[in-house]
C-alpha cells in the first residue's frame, strides 16, 4: 500500500506504455502540484525509454510493472489499488498539468454532490487551442 489516505493527499495514477517523450515533464508537473499532498503511482505497461532508470530512481515515485499490457483500464484499476487517498486523479502520460490543477479538482470533490470532475485540457503546442473541457461519461451495468 503507498503512504497515502491523509487528509487533503490526493492519488494520481499515471500509465507508461511504449517510448513516452512526455513522461518527465508529466511526472514532474504532477510533483509540483500547488495546494495539495499527491501520492504519485506509474503504472508500467511496456515503458521503455533512455530516461527510465533516473524516473524508476525517483523516491517520490511508485512504480507497478505488472509484466504485461494491461491496457487502460487494467492499469487504470491497479494503480487505484494501492492507494488508500480519498481522492483518485487520473492523469494522461503526455499531460503537463498546471500547478493547481489537481488542487481546483479535489476542491470541487469537496462538494459531496460531486463525483467526479474534470480539467480543460489545452493542446501543449498551441495552449489557446482547448482540446476537451470534460468528456461523457455513461455508467451502465
Amino acid at each position: 500500500m503507498v503512504d497515502g489516505g491523509e487528509s487533503g493527499a490526493v492519488g494520481v495514477i499515471v500509465l507508461a506504455f511504449g517510448e513516452e517523450p512526455l513522461l518527465r515533464d508529466c511526472l514532474s508537473a504532477v510533483l509540483a502540484s500547488e495546494g495539495v499532498q499527491v501520492r504519485l503511482v506509474v503504472v508500467d505497461n511496456g515503458f521503455s525509454s533512455p530516461d527510465e532508470t533516473a524516473l524508476r530512481a525517483d523516491p517520490r515515485l511508485t512504480w507497478l510493472t505488472p509484466g504485461r499490457n494491461l491496457g487502460f483500464t487494467g492499469g487504470c484499476n491497479l494503480g487505484a489499488s494501492v492507494l488508500d487517498t480519498p481522492i483518485l486523479t487520473f492523469v494522461n502520460s503526455d499531460a503537463v498539468v498546471a500547478p493547481g490543477a489537481i488542487a481546483a479538482l479535489a476542491e470541487e470533490l469537496a462538494d459531496d454532490r460531486v463525483g467526479l470532475v474534470s480539467g480543460q485540457v489545452v493542446l501543449l503546442a498551441e495552449p489557446e487551442v482547448i482540446n476537451s473541457v470534460g468528456n461523457p461519461v455513461h455508467y451502465s451495468l
